[in-house]
């Protein structure tokens, strides 16, 4: 069942309906709102439905300009040779037309309904690399829970911390005015809900906004 939600004090006037549970992270005076989906990928508690539900309520009455969803990919090219962003690449164009464009998981029900009216809205936020890297390391040491190997991977706070500033540098970059949603696995928002109540934050991303987490399942 819906709630109603009062967020006059965050900008928004119209009270918003919304499933789950919101817990407010961090509020800064007249700054973009970051909404943090929390998904699991196996649909527990049909927690997608319910996010879509909310995304399609917030695009009408929050003001959404901008949504991150993992289940695509894109941001800066990270080499999992290296181990580190590339720089100087000759082959940023294919990687950005190309690579970006191909990739994405086997979750991509979120992302493919608010694709039908929203397409211009919606953004990858995962790196392709780091999951090239994850998908090697799944091979060689072949573990039977695939999805707690991946949640427990060394490299799975570095892809949070990937999501996180590719949607905030895609809305600097574009000049956006508006609010944004980010929908990944709730390790994830852990790590970024981690990096707020320490104040590493804003040094992340490069840009000063209030936090609101919301949880389905």
């Amino acid at each position: 069942m819906k709630k109603k939600y009062d967020t006059k004090n965050i900008g928004i006037y119209k009270p918003l309906e919304l499933f789950g549970s919101i817990t407010n992270l961090s509020i800064s005076y007249k700054a973009p709102i970051v909404f943090l989906f929390d998904e699991h990928h196996g649909n527990e508690n049909d927690c997608i439905i319910k996010n879509i539900e909310n995304a399609k309520s917030l695009i009408r009455d929050g003001n959404i300009v901008l949504i991150g969803v993992e289940s695509l990919a894109g941001g800066t090219e990270w080499d999992e040779e290296t181990g580190d962003y590339v720089t100087d690449d000759l082959n940023e164009k294919y990687y950005k037309e190309v690579i970006i464009n191909r990739w994405k998981n086997n979750c991509t029900t979120l992302s493919d309904a608010l694709s039908i009216e929203n397409t211009h809205m919606i953004i990858g936020v995962e790196s392709v690399g780091m999951m090239n890297k994850i998908e090697v390391d799944i091979y060689i040491d072949n573990p039977v829970d695939i999805r707690n190997f991946i949640t427990k991977h060394y490299l799975s706070k570095l892809r949070s911390k990937h999501f996180i500033k590719t949607l905030l540098e895609h809305y600097s970059s574009k000049q956006l005015i508006g609010n944004l949603i980010l929908n990944c696995g709730s390790n994830h928002n852990e790590h970024i809900e981690e990096w707020i109540n320490s104040g590493e934050i804003d040094e992340i991303v490069g840009v000063k906004a209030t936090y609101l987490r919301i949880n389905n399942f």
